[in-house]
């Protein structure tokens, strides 16, 4: 929100600390947890669980598949910047204008660029605002392609599921994207049921 005084942005009550949203994090890494696994075996691949940390993206949670020797593994709590992610863009997205402008003024990341890609990466978040689920390449993991989902409502909170498409040459096969799509769907699904909250997929 913006101080009518300073003109200066501060995050609204949606984009508090994780330590003053414990209950409803409790209440998402619970009603995640056995979908998030089903997901991450399913598709043999790791499966993360983010939530926007005042103006970084946090891990809240992460999945790994018992048949893969490769994971892509995170501290919980893990802090990213979230123009950087698959699952911060799609975070963004769902924000009002106002909370997204306090966020991006934060990051250093968003600081750095010229005025042409600012505007580039505004639009880009602008034009997910429609999408359930989101695919891009990693801007941080050389090699990685991310899928994103999203879980909320405006009313109540948002946090993303991903999935880390890992190269490999070993079976088991790398899964195509629309099998990736149809499996998070029946996750997102699933998460939602549990936290009595209707899914956007």
């Amino acid at each position: 929100m913006r101080d009518d005084e300073s003109g200066k942005y501060a995050l609204s009550l949606k984009l508090h600390h994780l330590s003053q949203m414990q209950p409803i994090v409790g209440r998402i890494r619970k009603a995640a947890a056995l979908p998030l696994q089903q997901l991450a075996d399913r598709l043999h691949e790791s499966c993360h669980l983010c939530i926007l940390d005042g103006a970084q993206l946090a891990v809240l949670a992460q999945a790994h598949p018992s048949t893969r020797r490769i994971c892509l593994k995170f501290d919980e709590s893990q802090a990213f910047d979230p123009i950087d992610t698959c699952s911060g863009s799609l975070l963004l997205s769902r924000l009002t204008d106002e909370e997204r402008k306090a966020i991006l003024k934060q990051s250093s990341t968003y600081a750095a660029r010229s005025v042409r890609k600012k505007k580039e990466l505004r639009d880009k978040i602008l034009s997910l605002q429609t999408l359930e689920i989101h695919q891009e390449t990693s801007q941080i993991i050389e090699g990685i392609e991310d899928f994103c989902g999203i879980i909320g409502s405006p009313s109540t909170f948002w946090a993303s599921i991903s999935v880390a498409r890992v190269p490999r040459h070993n079976r088991p096969a790398v899964p195509p994207a629309r099998e990736i799509h149809k499996a998070m769907a029946v996750c997102i699904t699933a998460i939602s049921s549990k936290l009595g909250i209707g899914a956007e997929v």
